[in-house]
């Protein structure tokens, strides 16, 4: 998906710890789909270096619902 880097790193979201707290570990980003988009995805953490580290599990699943004209959240754990 075009949107979401098409598992390419360099075009990935970045996501964004500038809300982050311990209580309430937050990291955000955005990306604009159509509704009854269905689509995959992993969650990577990159160094400083470029060192690329893609979560272990199974690629996550979600569906933006049809007819959803507003932002959701994703609330995710790394695996």
């Amino acid at each position: 998906m075009p949107a979401l880097g098409n598992w390419n790193t360099e075009k990935a979201i970045k996501l964004d710890a500038g809300r982050y707290r311990d209580d309430f570990p937050l990291w955000y980003g955005s990306a604009t789909l159509e509704a009854g988009t269905g689509f995959e995805y992993k969650y990577v953490k990159k160094s400083g270096s470029g060192e690329v580290i893609w979560e272990s599990d199974a690629n996550r699943e979600f569906k933006v619902e049809k007819g959803c004209r507003s932002a959701v959240a994703l609330d995710d754990r790394w695996n």
